[in-house]
């Protein structure tokens, strides 16, 4: 378990970076995180809705309709415009707080991988990257990409490239150096 602390660490370094080049200086997420110059009517017409903070998913209603759930209804539904809503009565966020759980939420997460990867045996660098890809592969699919088949999320190939990129990094470094090398054989 030690000799996976400093690994850890790289690993959830390597992700963090990763995850400020996607969502910031490279913006990968672009399209996931627009802005309009329409905010200031649209949270002014959700602030006097007496909303409760929740996402809410926004369809046309069939006549008739009995509720969202109603088959008629979700007929009516296709083709037709529709939106989800994310609403917060304030903005909470606390940036120095929230990089702060995110880094120690990539460490823990790059621990579980190296350590899942300790059990898998010796591995060729390919092989730690394929594992890597694996991993961040098996995320990418359970989470982005099951949300998307349900609600069309946009920039999905951002998420694919956040699944793949740093994985790959990650698997190659353990198979080039935080593998038991006695296991491993020659790398």
């Amino acid at each position: 378990m030690k000799k996976l602390l400093l690994p850890s660490i790289i690993s959830g370094a390597i992700l963090f970076v990763w995850q400020f080049l996607s969502y910031g200086a490279i913006n990968l997420h672009e399209q996931g995180q627009r802005l309009t110059d329409k905010q200031d009517a649209i949270i002014e017409f959700l602030n006097g809705q007496d909303l409760e903070e929740a996402t809410y998913i926004v369809h046309p209603s069939a006549p008739n309709s009995k509720g969202p759930q109603d088959m008629a209804n979700m007929e009516y539904y296709q083709g037709k415009p529709w939106a989800m809503v994310s609403y917060h009565k304030a903005d909470n966020s606390n940036m120095p707080m929230n990089m702060i759980r995110g880094l120690l939420v990539n460490f823990v997460v790059g621990f579980l991988a190296l350590y899942l990867m300790g059990s898998m045996g010796a591995m060729s660098l390919a092989q730690g990257c394929y594992k890597g890809m694996t991993i961040g592969g098996i995320a990418f699919l359970v989470e982005s990409y099951t949300n998307h088949i349900w609600y069309q999320s946009y920039g999905i190939w951002a998420h694919l490239l956040d699944g793949l990129v740093p994985w790959a990094i990650i698997g190659c470094l353990y198979a080039r150096f935080w593998q038991n090398k006695r296991s491993a054989g020659t790398l």
